[in-house]
């Protein structure tokens, strides 16, 4: 899950997915040795209502300054929202998991080690016309996924 910035009461600098641009959407900054659980609210202004650029200087490096700088601050009276980024409202459901896992899937390739090659073959396999039980029996053995006293 995500962050949307809200109130920034919630969201702790070091602890949550709070930025976009790094694939763990936390800053590429290296966390501090001692007190970890600062929140987004000190690393803004109070009375402009901005990102307080000196203690973003400070905390932070140049790369992730200049990428929070860039994070708007709208909606300061409602509270920090965990988000789904993979449903367009934010909201987690089963449908938009199993989307995110397939995407991951195709993107990365299945975890054999034979790429590609492995993704034309279930690809044949799915398109085969079988009855569903069948196709999803071949992939529990060719995954060795079968509930046998070896996998037990």
């Amino acid at each position: 899950m995500d962050w949307s910035i809200g109130d920034r009461k919630t969201i702790r600098i070091w602890h949550h997915r709070w930025t976009s641009y790094t694939w763990s959407h936390t800053p590429y900054t290296t966390k501090p040795t001692i007190n970890q659980d600062h929140t987004i609210s000190e690393l803004i202004d109070d009375v402009i209502r901005t990102w307080d650029i000196p203690k973003l200087q400070t905390q932070f490096l140049p790369i992730d300054m200049h990428k929070i700088l860039k994070i708007p601050l709208t909606n300061l009276h409602r509270p920090d929202t965990p988000i789904w980024k993979h449903h367009p409202k934010g909201i987690f459901t089963v449908s938009s998991a199993y989307h995110a896992f397939c995407n991951s899937v195709q993107a990365y390739g299945q975890t054999s080690g034979q790429g590609t090659t492995t993704n034309k073959f279930f690809n044949k396999l799915w398109r085969l016309k079988l009855l569903d039980k069948i196709k999803h029996f071949l992939w529990r053995v060719i995954h060795n996924n079968l509930p046998t006293s070896d996998n037990l």
